[in-house]
């Protein structure tokens, strides 16, 4: 009796194991293939990590839903308005995934990255640096009568989800182009004027932290659908 029992644990735990190896490989094959099919997708130089949720996930793949699924990605182009931009660091975190023949279609995805002062300067259309405090400076050319100027003027960005605008709010002129040109409170606020960020896509800004090493943003898409083949 003893004997039975045993002999049929061990063969339990070899058919336990062999699924496990079974289901890692089916896994690992769609990852691949969910890995290429973002990097055709989003342009991308090379294929991202993905890792898909599920478990068991051939369970998944038969009632063609995933629980969740992550990506990571070196860099990313991005549109924003007419100027296309980069993401370095890009982390995504989806949710709401479903498979429907030869395309996967997703509810929520988040994703995470850094955008460099250069790419922000071509969003805005004007030089940008960071100034500290989660404060940035951007240059711009006023007219002052007899030729232009430039002006300086560090602003507290404050991201406007609903308006899908960046606000430039606190402005005040930096000490150097005060020898030039000074502006009143309301040239200051006129020349800094909010940054329109439309996406488009689905897809919308929902975090914009500026500091030293670039700005850290947060990008929002539902309902994008993917061909997997």
């Amino acid at each position: 009796m003893r004997r039975g029992l045993l002999v049929g644990l061990v063969v339990l735990a070899v058919l336990g194991v062999g699924g496990y190896v079974a289901d890692a490989a089916v896994r690992g094959r769609v990852e691949s293939e969910a890995a290429s099919a973002l990097r055709t997708r989003l342009s991308l130089d090379q294929a991202p990590q993905v890792s898909l949720g599920g478990f068991p996930f051939t369970l998944a793949l038969l009632t063609g839903t995933v629980p969740d699924a992550r990506a990571t990605a070196a860099q990313v182009p991005l549109e924003v308005g007419t100027s296309r931009v980069s993401l370095s660091g890009v982390r995504v975190q989806a949710s709401g995934i479903s498979l429907a023949g030869d395309t996967v279609r997703v509810a929520r995805a988040e994703a995470t990255g850094i955008l460099d002062y250069g790419d922000l300067s071509a969003i805005i259309g004007v030089p940008v640096a960071y100034a500290g405090d989660g404060r940035i400076t951007a240059t711009y050319t006023v007219d002052a009568g007899p030729q232009d100027v430039s002006v300086g003027i560090t602003a507290l960005p404050v991201l406007d989800t609903d308006a899908g605008t960046i606000r430039l709010t606190e402005p005040e002129q930096d000490a150097s182009s005060r020898n030039t040109i000074r502006l009143s409170r309301a040239q200051l606020a006129r020349v800094a004027a909010p940054i329109p960020v439309a996406l488009g896509d689905g897809a919308r800004l929902v975090s914009f932290a500026p500091s030293d090493g670039g700005v850290a943003v947060a990008v929002v898409v539902t309902g994008v659908s993917l061909p997997v083949a």
